[in-house]
């Protein structure tokens, strides 16, 4: 017995919802890169710790949304 299962939002204001998730991980993605970019340069190991701190909680937020509704790359815009 086959069973079909279907991940994604059911009406339109779920999609809305999606969507803004989404968009949040694109904007961890981004804060991520700067963080990243901004720690190579870094010495100071006070602040180096804030931006690990920083890096840390927002790949945890983006794990959050992407194990609950897939990566960004998946989705079908409208």
């Amino acid at each position: 017995m086959k069973t079909d299962r279907v991940k994604g939002p059911m009406t339109k204001e779920e999609k809305a919802d999606w969507d803004r998730l989404y968009d949040r991980v694109e904007e961890s993605d981004r804060e991520i890169a700067e963080l990243t970019a901004s720690l190579k340069k870094q010495k100071n190991k006070p602040y180096r710790h804030m931006i690990e701190d920083d890096i840390a909680h927002e790949r945890k937020i983006r794990d959050i949304i992407v194990r609950a509704i897939g990566e960004p790359s998946k989705r079908r815009r409208r």
